[in-house]
């Protein structure tokens, strides 16, 4: 099945049942969000409620904006980080290495965000020789 015959399963109002999650997982399908706008609101106050709560622990929040949709949208890097700190945390090869291994182990994402292992590990070997490492980001 190539990426063009994958279904896709919108993920939000209607529950999940045991097949959608096994076909997801499978790579046989391509979740998106449901672009219900109350549904997007619901999301949004969630994601809000968390972030409120991890501030409340005075731990740093940090953000990984840029990977992989920087490579696909690198025009949308600098509105979704205005008004944020952006912070170059330095990687060794050995962390870059166990950085491709982690990312590999999401199979069901590989060929959707980086059409294919090899094209994964090159991406973020270059990603990681332009910047020596990794950026994140903070509200200031």
């Amino acid at each position: 099945m190539t990426q063009a015959q994958v279904p896709v399963r919108a993920v939000g109002s209607e529950p999940l049942t045991i097949e959608d999650v096994l076909r997801l997982a499978r790579g046989e399908a391509v979740p998106v969000l449901d672009p219900d706008p109350a549904y997007r609101e619901r999301l949004r106050r969630s994601a809000e409620h968390v972030r409120r709560a991890v501030e409340l622990l005075r731990r740093p929040i940090l953000y990984d904006v840029d990977i992989p949709y920087l490579f696909d949208f690198p025009d949308e890097l600098a509105p979704k980080t205005a008004g944020m700190k952006e912070t170059l945390y330095s990687v060794s090869e050995t962390g870059l290495s166990l950085w491709q291994d982690a990312i590999a182990a999401y199979t069901s994402q590989i060929e959707m965000l980086f059409e294919g292992e090899e094209a994964m590990r090159e991406k973020i070997k270059q990603y990681w020789a332009e910047n020596s490492g990794i950026r994140l980001w903070s509200f200031a």
